[in-house]
C-alpha cells in the first residue's frame, strides 16, 4: 500500500477469502486497512498511472456501477449495501469499525 499510494496503516484486517475457480488453487484475499495516514509520495513503477482520491462511503458504493471497476468480487457487497440499510450498516462497520 505504501508503494502504490503513499499511505500506511497499523490496523489491518483480513475481511474475506474467496476461491473463485474450482479446479485450481487461486485464492483472493481482501484486506481492509483502517485509519490510514499519508506517509510519503507513491513510488510507482514505470508505466503505472495511479491516482489516490479520498471519497465518501456512498461514492465508494457507486463505483460498483462503473464499467472499469476492477474488483468484481466486491461488486455484490457494494450493490447489497446500496439496496439494503442493514447491509449498508454492516459493510460500513466492517470498513470503519466505529
Amino acid at each position: 500500500m505504501l508503494e502504490e499510494t503513499g499511505y500506511v496503516s497499523r490496523d489491518w484486517k483480513l475481511w474475506q477469502t474467496i476461491n473463485p475457480v474450482g479446479k485450481i488453487i487461486w485464492t483472493i484475499y481482501t484486506y481492509i486497512a483502517r485509519d490510514c495516514l499519508y506517509w510519503q509520495p507513491p513510488r510507482l513503477d514505470a508505466g503505472e498511472k495511479i491516482t489516490t482520491k479520498l471519497i465518501s462511503f456512498d461514492e465508494f458504493l457507486d463505483l460498483a456501477d462503473e464499467p472499469d471497476f476492477y474488483e468484481k468480487e466486491l461488486k455484490n457487497f457494494m450493490w447489497q449495501a446500496r439496496s439494503d440499510k442493514k447491509e449498508y450498516k454492516k459493510l460500513h462497520k466492517v470498513l470503519f469499525k466505529k
